[in-house]
């Protein structure tokens, strides 16, 4: 009689999920893994005979399971309750941060080095930020895989010719203080240290006129790539010009601004910067000013760039993994003599 009140029971559960299923509305968008979710295919005999609708039919019903992040969220606990301290490229430290992994290439760093080495330029600067898992190394789950980023950054060091920036020393005279978030892969804190050391070593007077712009609640990028949703909340922390709505930007030619706020409700809360990554960004500066920048960036750079409006009349952010064109013909058309290389190991790899 027990094992039949089980079965029943156990069918009810399944009936009512497919059901569920059946008749919850499709989301577009999941802000845990910060990706567009896969829609119902068109159905054709076609498709149905090469495969593809098959495929594409079983991607919608894994993206739109009822309570799949609480699913996945629920395995993710119960596999670190069981020891378990590595989820998905993320690891989970002894402090309880989120930690993205590293792994050596020794082909993408001479590549690098070989791109920057190329761009042809009167001064450049190197300013490349050891990634979080490097300055907290200590706190890193025992028998993680994480490479020695300083052996990296003295490559860039000795190898990368220009004006080297020591941000590596920075963060770890500072790594006391909050210069990271728990639960992403940015800085912080450590955005403005890195902006008063750059500019220092620039030449350039440092901005005095500065807002900082907070928003609580913010789990960020690692939390997502993790699946373990369980992070402790950061605050975010941007260092912007007091203008910072006033400046005119534009991302791949269209109009996009310093601050989204939008962002601000949604989980990417990191994203309100620039509205995320463009191939290229191009930042309206002093008008006083007879100087350009140009800044090869990853995401790092857009919690700083900002900060050289009051120094050049226009700073253009490439982010090479977006941007097609050949980029000393670039440099010559905009007639650019300054150069600085702004990001993370991981990032800008």
């Amino acid at each position: 009689m027990k094992d039949k009140l089980l079965k029943i029971l156990f069918f009810i559960f399944i009936s009512s999920v497919l059901i569920a299923n059946i008749f919850a509305k499709d989301k577009t968008f999941s802000q845990n893994e910060n990706r567009v979710l896969e829609e119902l295919p068109k159905f054709s005999f076609f498709s149905l005979k090469n495969g593809d609708f098959t495929k594409k039919f079983e991607a919608y019903c894994k993206d739109q399971f009822i309570m799949k992040d609480a699913l996945v969220g629920a395995r993710s606990r119960l596999d670190y309750a069981l020891g378990k301290r590595e989820f998905n490229g993320v690891y989970i430290g002894t402090d309880k941060n989120y930690y993205e992994k590293y792994i050596y290439d020794a082909n993408k760093v001479n590549k690098f080095i070989k791109y920057i080495n190329d761009i042809d330029v009167k001064n450049k600067f190197i300013a490349i930020c050891p990634d979080k898992g490097e300055v907290y190394r200590e706190n890193l789950p025992k028998g993680a895989t994480f490479s020695d980023e300083t052996m990296v950054l003295n490559r860039y060091k000795n190898e990368i010719k220009g004006n080297y920036i020591d941000l590596y020393k920075l963060m770890m005279d500072h790594k006391e203080e909050y210069i990271f978030y728990k639960s992403d892969h940015h800085w912080r804190e450590g955005a403005y240290l890195a902006y008063k050391d750059i500019a220092k070593s620039m030449g350039l007077d440092e901005m005095k006129t500065i807002e900082k712009v907070t928003c609580e609640n913010f789990r960020g990028s690692l939390d997502s790539k993790s699946s373990y949703y369980n992070s402790a909340l950061d605050e975010i922390l941007f260092y912007l010009p007091i203008n910072y709505d006033e400046i005119k930007v534009k991302g791949d030619d269209k109009d996009i601004k310093v601050l989204n706020k939008d962002e601000f409700k949604n989980k990417d809360k990191y994203k309100a910067l620039f509205s995320g990554n463009y191939g290229l960004v191009e930042i309206s500066g002093n008008e006083a000013s007879s100087k350009t920048l140009l800044i090869i960036k990853d995401s790092f750079a857009n919690a700083v760039a900002s900060l050289f409006t009051n120094d050049f009349k226009t700073i253009y952010m490439i982010d090479k993994r977006f941007f097609n064109q050949n980029i000393n013909d670039f440099v010559h058309e905009k007639e650019i003599d300054t150069c600085l290389v702004l990001g993370s190991v991981n990032g800008l790899n």
